[in-house]
C-alpha cells in the first residue's frame, strides 16, 4: 500500500488506512515527524510502553474501542433540559416578583396612612429593581434554586434584597440630592421583602412540590441499603428540587427484587436510564470505606448526568474535590459538568464565533507576512492540513502553517546518521528539541505558536474551539483509554489548559487531568483566562519545541 505523502494531505487526498506520514505532529501532540505503522501494530506497541496511571485515570477496557466509548457516552442535553429548567425556574420568579411587588405597595400604604410622607412613585422605579433583583439572584444559584436547605435559601435572599435596596437607596440620594422622608418608606419595605421571601417562597415551594411537573428527575446511586433511606427522604422532601425517579444499584446490595418500584436498575444500565427517563441529577451514596473508586465509578456509570451530589458525611470523601454544599441535612460535594449543559455550550460558541472574527480581521496583515515567509523559506504549499479526532469522534481537517520542509523524512535520517547521539532521543519521545526538518521561519513560529494561527478557520466551521483540549491524532485513541470519551466531549481547542501549563513540559497524566478538570469546571471566565495566559505564554515562548 502507498503511504499518504504530506503534500497528498495538504492537497485534500485520502491518506491510506495501512500507514499515514505526519511531518508536523507527534503522537503527543507536539511537533516531530515519522511514518506510523497500522493500527493494530499501534495498538500493541502503545498498550505495551504505557506508564501506570493515578485511580484518577483508568485504563481501557478491554474490547471496547474509543469510538463506541464515545458513543457510550455521548448525550445531547438540549432543549428537554432548558424546558425543565423553565418550569422549575419561572414559578419561583413569578412568586418572588409577586412578593417583592407586595412589600413595597404596602410600606408605601403604610407610609401614606400614618402621614410621615407619600413614599416613592414604585412605577418609576420598579422596572429596573426587578430587573436588578432577578440579575442578583440568578448569579446567587435562587433559580431554580435546587437543593437549598432553608437558611441557605434565607441568606441567599437576603443578600439579594440588601444589595437592591441598597442601588436603590442610592439612586434616590444621587437623583433627588437626599433621602428627606423616605428611609422610613425604603426600610420598611426592605423589612417587609425579607419576611414575605422567607415565609411565602418557602410555602410557594411546598404547592409546587405537590406537582409532578416541578423539580429536576434525580437518580439516587449506591449499593447500599441507606441509597434505599435517601429515595425516600428525597420523595418526602420535593420542595428542594429534586425529584427522584429510580434507584441505581446492584439489586442484591439493597436486599431488595427488581419488583421493588424504586429500583431503576444496575449500574451498568445507568447512562441508558438516565437517556430515558430524562435524569439531570444524581445523589451518590457510596458504601463506606469506598471513597477511591467514586471517580471511576462517576467516569464509568455517570458520565451523561450533568449534576451529581456526594453524600460525603458517608464517604469520607476530601472536602476540596469542589465547593462544599449542603443538601438540606445531607451534607454532599456538588460537582457539575458545565459542558453538557446547553446554556454554557451556547455562550462558548457565541464567544468563538465573535472573538474569531475579530481577531481574524485585526491579524490578516500578520497573517498575510507569514505566509509569505512561509513560501520564500523552502518549497511547499503555505498551510498543512492533518487529520484529527473532534467532538463526538468525528474527524476533521487541522490546518496550519507549514513549518517544515517537505522532504523532512529524508532531511531527519541524514541528521540521525550524522549525529547518532541523538537517535535514542528520537526512538524515545519521537521528538528533537533541535529537529532538522523545521525551516528557519518554522522555528519561530513554532515557538510562538503562530503556526497555529489558520486554525481560527477550524473555529468558524466549528470543528474547533478557541479553548478546549488539544486535537486528538489518529493513532493515539488508544492511549485515552476511559478518558477518551472526555476528550471528545468537546471541541478541541487552539489553547487548553495543558498548553499554557508547560505545554510540552506537560506529563500525560497532568494533561489527562487538566482536561479532565475543564470539561467539568468550565466557565466563561475561566476561558477568557486562559486565552490572556496564552498571550503571555506565546510571548514568552515557554514548554514548546
Amino acid at each position: 500500500m502507498k503511504s499518504a505523502t504530506m503534500s497528498q494531505i495538504e492537497i485534500g487526498q485520502e491518506a491510506s488506512p495501512a500507514t499515514t506520514t505526519d511531518t508536523e505532529s507527534t503522537s503527543d501532540g507536539t511537533h516531530g515527524s515519522g511514518t506510523f505503522p497500522s493500527r493494530q501494530l499501534l495498538r500493541s506497541s502503545f498498550q505495551s510502553t504505557s506508564q501506570p496511571r493515578s485511580t484518577l485515570i483508568a485504563p481501557a477496557r478491554k474490547g471496547v474501542s474509543g469510538s463506541e466509548e464515545t458513543r457510550a457516552h455521548t448525550r445531547r442535553v438540549g432543549a428537554r433540559y432548558l424546558a425543565q429548567l423553565a418550569l422549575t425556574s419561572v414559578p419561583l420568579i413569578i412568586v418572588d416578583l409577586v412578593l417583592l411587588t407586595a412589600a413595597i405597595l404596602i410600606a408605601r400604604g403604610l407610609v401614606r396612612y400614618v402621614g410621615i410622607g407619600t413614599g416613592i412613585d414604585v412605577s418609576a422605579f420598579f422596572l429596573p429593581i426587578a430587573t436588578g433583583f432577578l440579575l442578583i439572584a440568578v448569579e446567587l444559584g435562587l433559580y431554580p434554586g435546587i437543593r437549598l436547605s432553608p437558611v441557605e435559601e434565607f441568606r441567599r435572599l437576603a443578600v439579594s434584597a440588601t444589595l437592591i435596596f441598597g442601588m436603590w437607596t442610592l439612586a434616590v440620594v444621587l437623583l433627588a440630592g437626599g433621602l428627606q422622608n423616605q428611609p422610613v418608606f425604603l426600610s420598611l419595605a426592605f423589612v417587609l421583602s425579607l419576611v414575605n421571601l422567607w415565609v411565602f417562597r418557602g410555602f410557594a415551594r411546598r404547592l409546587l412540590a405537590k406537582c409532578s411537573w416541578w423539580g429536576f428527575p434525580t437518580l439516587v446511586c449506591g449499593d447500599d441499603a441507606v441509597a434505599m433511606k435517601v429515595y425516600h427522604w428525597l420523595d418526602a422532601n420535593k420542595r428542594i428540587g429534586l425529584r427522584p425517579i429510580g434507584v441505581i444499584a446492584d439489586a442484591n446490595s439493597l436486599e431488595t427484587d427488581d419488583d421493588e418500584p424504586s429500583y431503576a436498575g444496575p449500574w451498568s444500565a445507568a447512562r441508558e436510564i438516565a437517556q430515558d427517563r430524562g435524569a439531570y441529577w444524581a445523589v451518590v451514596v457510596p458504601p463506606e470505606g469506598a471513597s477511591t473508586a467514586i471517580a471511576s465509578t462517576i467516569t464509568e456509570h455517570l458520565s451523561t448526568i450533568p449534576h451529581i451530589h456526594i453524600l460525603s458525611e458517608l464517604t469520607g470523601l476530601p472536602d476540596h474535590w469542589s465547593r462544599h454544599q449542603q443538601l438540606d441535612g445531607l451534607t454532599g460535594i456538588h460537582l457539575q459538568q458545565n459542558l453538557l449543559l446547553p446554556l454554557p455550550r451556547m455562550t462558548k460558541r457565541l464567544m468563538d464565533v465573535v472573538l474569531t472574527l475579530v481577531g481574524s480581521t485585526l491579524l490578516l496583515p500578520l497573517l498575510f507576512y507569514i505566509a509569505v515567509a512561509v513560501k520564500m523559506s523552502s518549497r511547499g504549499p503555505v498551510l498543512y492540513a492533518n487529520e484529527r479526532i473532534g467532538r463526538d469522534g468525528r474527524r476533521f481537517r487541522m490546518w496550519k502553517f507549514r513549518s517544515m520542509f517537505t522532504n523532512g523524512d529524508a532531511v531527519l535520517e541524514d541528521y540521525l546518521e550524522a549525529h547518532p547521539e541523538y537517535r535514542e532521543e528520537w526512538e524515545t519521545t519521537q521528538k528533537l528539541k533541535w529537529d532538522p526538518r523545521i525551516t528557519r521561519i518554522g522555528r519561530f513560529i513554532r515557538k510562538t505558536s503562530l503556526d497555529e494561527l489558520p486554525q481560527l478557520w477550524n473555529v468558524l466551521r466549528g470543528d474547533m474551539s478557541l479553548v478546549g483540549p488539544r486535537p486528538i491524532l489518529l493513532e493515539e485513541e488508544v492511549k485515552y483509554g476511559d478518558y477518551y470519551w472526555l476528550y471528545t466531549m468537546v471541541a478541541p481547542g487552539i489553547t487548553g489548559m495543558w498548553q499554557v501549563s508547560g505545554r510540552s513540559t506537560t506529563t500525560y497524566e497532568e494533561r489527562l487531568q487538566l482536561v479532565a478538570y475543564y470539561v467539568r469546571n468550565w466557565s466563561l471566565w475561566l476561558d477568557i483566562y486562559l486565552l490572556l495566559k496564552t498571550v503571555r505564554i506565546v510571548l514568552f515562548g515557554r514548554g514548546a519545541y
